[in-house]
């Protein structure tokens, strides 16, 4: 026993040097003290490879990197400002100190390193700051100082406060990401001597919006700065800080005068967002209508959107931007749409662009006199022969602006009907859509639109049942063809088939077998439209409902009493039916049954007593039976 405890005691002295050799750090091998060694090695990469190596010891490195710091060789300085971040705050003085560098690689290596570590510790921040007017720090000293965030303005407002013109762009550059929290220390770099960073501050005041609202008195005056510059971007700016109109209108109005184009168009343009009363607006306008500068004209264009109808005196200088180029043009096509039939004088101008020989101009003048409506009647004639333009896309603006323009049917459906057999099927589909909008309706065009329900695109049958249906029951003599389209492959084209049947209404019942059998058919949003659809045929389409009151389905049975409750009196022959289905199993179907019978009103005074009957075993459906009742004008027992 005895034995065995000494060699355990062994054991463990023997095996004690070993656990402390083992705890002490290493990196490849070697101690903290043996890396220092070789600071003092004769070769320049020994030395840089020694740094790299200590900034992996963390901390207790400190006072070895901080030797290498002052190594005649600029890259083993380098090394020791690189790994500084890695060594804690006591080696913040350190990397302080290497910004100073005379090499500018070991000032760029200290500042990224600082940067990286950065607090908003005075020392730090001042150092950073300072760091903004040297290009080689700049770049990692302003990451830094946005990295603190709010505790750097001050230093900041130092900066901007003094003459190196490259530190305050890098300063407003930091303050931009920092945000709105620098807008008291940007407000005075509005009025610096600098008219590049006067530019840059306004700039970003502007993109901090409606946040920025403290500095509108300085963007105010910024509006007389003597750099063009400054002023239109003032201009800007004021606008994003969403001030009060009233505040700031004469303000604007007063650059319109602007010796400088882009000032006078940026006003012009502000205008626009700032919306002041037409009176004000419009001779404002009117001036910058007549600006000599082309931008300006176009931005008072666009200002004039805003005012829609109202903007209407400015038409007849509007119209001059018509045979401009073609920004000027297209700004006037659109302003001349958005004042709509106001701005009937422009017909005549837009009339004449339907013969130039570009056609997207051709395409634009259609669209706008599209939004004149009606009162742009007088421009029929020359919509009518654009109506075969060579151009597919001028076709179909053409066959869409005609109803637009509310022309009468005995002009229209000759230009339109030959277009149902245009090469290009959406130009089919638009023509049939454009017949279908003419008033009153076009019964000239029923034929024509029957047989294009037979066309092979889905999306013209489609816009042909959808014509039908929007002319009602002038259409009836295309009910035979519509009813055949309820079973068309296409779903849109069998749902529009069925719509229409429902719009020719009464004139439609001989098509009420067909609707019945989608009533009876497996797609349940076909069941109901077509339920619609026979509800509004009337007495014509009651044959037809009452076998369905019969179907094994009862969203069928309850489809079909509603459609029978829908046509009303006229569906009295259905009452016997509707009385049958009082004590059907489901709830849906029985109350349905008893709306329909108290629609039918005195005419379904035979179910009086069954509903009687059933308001005493059914209490789910007597306040229903009671209006039913009431309706008839069967007595309504007391509750």
């Amino acid at each position: 026993m005895m034995r065995a405890l000494l060699v355990a005691a062994f054991v463990i002295v023997a095996a004690g040097p070993a656990l402390a050799q083992e705890t002490t750090p290493r990196y490849e091998r070697r101690t903290l003290d043996e890396w220092t060694q070789d600071l003092d090695d004769a070769a320049p990469a020994a030395r840089r490879k020694a740094v790299f190596a200590l900034g992996q010891f963390g901390s207790p490195a400190l006072a070895a990197v901080t030797r290498a710091l002052a190594d005649p060789e600029p890259s083993v300085r380098v090394a020791a400002a690189t790994v500084g971040r890695r060594l804690g705050p006591g080696a913040l003085p350190l990397l302080i100190r290497s910004m100073s560098d005379e090499d500018s690689s070991v000032r760029k290596a200290a500042a990224e390193s600082l940067a990286a570590v950065a607090t908003d510790s005075p020392a730090v921040v001042n150092a950073l700051a300072a760091a903004l007017s040297d290009r080689a720090m700049a770049p990692y000293a302003g990451n830094g100082l946005i990295r603190v965030g709010r505790p750097a303005i001050p230093a900041l407002a130092g900066v901007l406060s003094g003459d190196e013109a490259e530190a305050k762009r890098n300063a407003l550059t930091v303050l931009y990401r920092i945000g709105p929290a620098a807008i008291p220390v940007l407000i005075p770099a509005v009025g610096d001597r600098d008219e590049n960073i006067r530019s840059a501050a306004v700039s970003i005041l502007a993109q901090f919006g409606a946040t920025a609202e403290p500095a509108l008195p300085a963007l105010r005056a910024a509006l007389k700065d003597p750099a063009p510059r400054v002023r239109s971007t003032a201009v800007w700016a004021i606008l994003e800080t969403k001030p009060d109109p009233a505040l700031v209108i004469s303000d604007v109005l007063a650059l319109l005068d602007d010796g400088h184009p882009e000032v006078r168009a940026k006003a012009v343009s502000a205008i626009g967002r700032l919306r002041p009363d037409a009176s004000v607006a419009m001779p404002a306008l009117t001036r910058a209508l007549g600006d000599v500068n082309e931008q300006v004209r176009i931005s008072a264009t666009h200002a004039a959107r805003a005012y829609g109808a109202a903007a209407s005196p400015l038409v007849p200088l509007l119209v001059r931007g018509l045979g401009d180029n073609e920004l000027l043009h297209d700004a006037t096509l659109t302003t001349l749409g958005s004042i709509g039939p106001a701005a009937r004088d422009a017909t005549k101008a837009l009339t004449r662009g339907l013969a130039d020989p570009n056609p997207l101009r051709r395409l634009g003048a259609l669209y706008t006199l599209s939004k004149l409506g009606p009162a742009a009647r007088e421009a029929v004639p020359a919509v009518v022969k654009a109506v075969s333009d060579p151009e597919a896309r001028v076709r179909k603006q053409a066959i869409q602006t005609l109803p637009a323009l509310g022309a009468d049917p005995n002009r229209a459906v000759p230009a339109l009907v030959p277009m149902l057999r245009d090469g290009d099927a959406m130009v089919r589909a638009d023509a049939a859509h454009a017949l279908g909008q003419l008033r009153p309706p076009a019964t000239a065009a029923v034929r024509p639109l029957v047989t294009t329900l037979e066309d092979e695109a889905p999306f013209t049958r489609f816009r042909a049942a959808e014509a039908l249906g929007a002319m009602g029951p002038a259409a009836r003599a295309a009910v035979g063809p519509l009813a055949v389209r309820v079973e068309d492959p296409d779903l849109f084209v069998r749902l529009h088939a069925i719509k229409a049947l429902a719009a020719i209404g009464s004139a439609a019942s001989a098509a009420a077998p067909a609707l019945a059998r989608k009533v009876a058919g497996p797609d349940v949003g076909e069941r109901w439209e077509a339920g619609g659809a026979l509800g509004r045929m009337g007495r014509g389409a009651v044959p037809s409902l009452i076998p369905l009151l019969r179907e094994p389905g009862y969203s069928v049975r309850q489809v079909a009493a509603k459609a029978l409750g829908q046509i009303g009196p006229e569906a009295r022959d259905a009452v016997p039916a509707l009385v049958a289905v009082l004590t059907d199993r489901e709830y849906v179907v029985r109350s349905a049954a008893i709306d329909a019978l108290g629609a039918i009103g005195p005419g379904a005074s035979g179910a009086v007593a069954s509903l009687e009957s059933l308001r005493q075993r059914d209490p789910m459906v007597r306040s229903s039976i009671d209006r039913a009742l009431q309706a008839i004008g069967a007595p309504v027992p007391a509750r």
